[in-house]
């Protein structure tokens, strides 16, 4: 075998290495669909309702007492693009708190942390 053929073939090789699918990153879009658990955690002294939102609409998905912990179940069907975006509106009041948008898969849980100065909250996923 002359060395541009050797050359040749590990190239090809080296390529197809790349072609293979690991399951086990969860390539696959479908558990994306599934259930996530959301944990809150209101530090905030109202009541806020909480809302899931996708391309311009916001749909309520519960709501969290003031100095308290709720815990939800959203739907897949809130986060088809395995995206999530969380806002708390207090119940009577004014501002908004946001999660920004969160990557999440279905049987992942979202920990929502409202602070009593609402531009402060903060998300994380596990």
């Amino acid at each position: 075998m002359n060395r541009r053929s050797f050359v040749l073939l590990f190239a090809v090789l080296l390529g197809a290495g790349g072609c293979g699918h690991n399951s086990e990153e969860g390539d696959d879009p479908a558990p994306r669909r599934g259930p996530v658990r959301l944990v809150l955690a209101n530090q905030n002294f109202a009541d806020m309702n909480i809302y899931a939102t996708e391309v311009g609409r916001r749909t309520r998905v519960g709501m969290v007492t003031g100095n308290s912990t709720a815990t939800l179940a959203v739907s897949g069907s809130l986060f088809p693009t395995g995206q999530l975006n969380l806002i708390a509106v207090p119940i009577g009041g004014r501002g908004r708190a946001s999660t920004g948008p969160l990557l999440v898969r279905g049987g992942e849980t979202v920990y929502f942390t409202i602070t009593p100065q609402l531009s402060t909250s903060y998300a994380s996923v596990q």
